[in-house]
């Protein structure tokens, strides 16, 4: 084989691993992905005061953003972490009460926010996407009312 030939076969397979590894989802990094829901189509119990907004997966932080603002609010443990670190709100801020009030109290009886947590993971590839929620408040949830 002759070495022009060798080197034409060679920037071939060079060339198709390169176009493989962009165009293949094989790069590294941050998993973002996000929807528009409202509490009008949304299949499952509505936990918010906000009626709509853009429900977000980042590598399996579930957030919520309400539509009309950029304030971004912790739905999941994962999520909890890095609002500790200042990039989210606090979800009780906009969090129902079980009566379907605003309270800011501590320790408030909440409406379950396991099915917004689960349609969130949902926008994540595995393995967030076939997770059952974290709803890291269940102990406060009131799934009766």
């Amino acid at each position: 084989m002759s070495t022009a030939k060798n080197v034409g076969i060679i920037a071939t397979v060079l060339v198709l691993s390169a176009v493989c590894a962009t165009g293949c989802g094989t790069s590294v990094g941050v998993q973002f992905h996000t929807e528009e829901i409202s509490k009008s189509t949304f299949k499952g119990t509505w936990p918010l005061i906000p009626d709509s907004g853009v429900l977000a997966c980042e590598d399996g932080a579930v957030t919520f953003t309400p539509t009309g603002t950029k304030d971004v609010y912790a739905l999941n443990g994962i999520a909890d972490k890095a609002k500790g670190e200042g990039r989210w709100r606090n979800l009780e801020d906009i969090w129902l009460t079980a009566d379907g009030r605003q309270s800011d109290a501590p320790g408030a009886l909440r409406v379950s926010s396991s099915d917004l947590i689960n349609e969130g993971l949902n926008l994540c590839p595995l393995p967030w996407g076939s997770s059952v929620a974290t709803d890291h408040c269940n102990r406060r949830a009131a799934d009766s009312f």
